[in-house]
C-alpha cells in the first residue's frame, strides 16, 4: 500500500512528508562589491532546492576557498512516485564561519518514515567544490531569481 507523499511549497523551498529543504544564503551571493565586500567564507556558502515534476532535487554547499578535508555525500530516496535527490559539499575541518544555507534531512529521518534508499554516497572532494551541478552555477543573488524556480536540468 502506497501512503500519499505531502509536499508543500514553503518559503524558501519545500516540505515533503514532514521534513524541510530550503534554500538559503548569507545574503551576499559570493558576489564581490565594493571594496572587496561579500568575499567571506559564509558567501560561498548556500543551499538550493527545486522541484521537477516527481522529483525535488536539493544541493548544499559548505565548502569555500579556505576549507579543506571536503567530500561530497548525498543520496536518493523514493517514496511511491516521489523522488528526493540531495547533494551536499561539505568539510570535515572545523568552520569558522556561518553556513550560509540550510543542511537536508539526515538519511535516517527519511526512512523512519517509510522511504527506500535508492542510493546513497560519501567521498572525497579533491577540491572546495567550486565546479558546481549546472543548475546551481551561482548562488542565487539577493534580488535574483526564486531558487525554487531554476532551470530544470541536473547532472550527477
Amino acid at each position: 500500500m502506497i501512503t500519499e507523499v505531502a509536499i508543500e511549497k514553503v518559503h524558501a523551498g519545500f516540505r515533503v512528508d514532514g521534513l524541510a529543504l530550503l534554500g538559503g544564503t548569507c545574503g551576499c551571493s559570493g558576489l564581490t562589491g565594493p571594496d572587496g565586500v561579500g568575499v567571506g567564507d559564509c558567501c560561498q556558502t548556500y543551499s538550493m532546492v527545486r522541484k521537477d515534476g516527481n522529483v525535488i532535487t536539493f544541493f548544499a554547499k559548505g565548502t569555500t576557498s579556505t576549507t579543506k578535508n571536503n567530500f561530497k555525500s548525498g543520496y536518493r530516496v523514493k517514496k511511491g512516485p516521489i523522488e528526493v535527490d540531495v547533494t551536499a559539499y561539505d568539510t570535515r575541518d572545523p568552520k569558522n564561519f556561518t553556513f550560509g544555507g540550510y543542511y537536508p534531512p539526515p538519511l535516517l529521518e527519511w526512512q523512519a518514515k517509510g522511504w527506500q534508499v535508492v542510493r546513497q554516497i560519501e567521498e572525497p572532494l579533491a577540491d572546495t567544490g567550486m565546479a558546481l551541478l549546472e543548475w546551481c552555477q551561482r548562488a542565487p543573488a539577493v534580488d535574483g531569481p526564486d531558487p525554487i524556480l531554476w532551470p530544470p536540468t541536473l547532472e550527477l
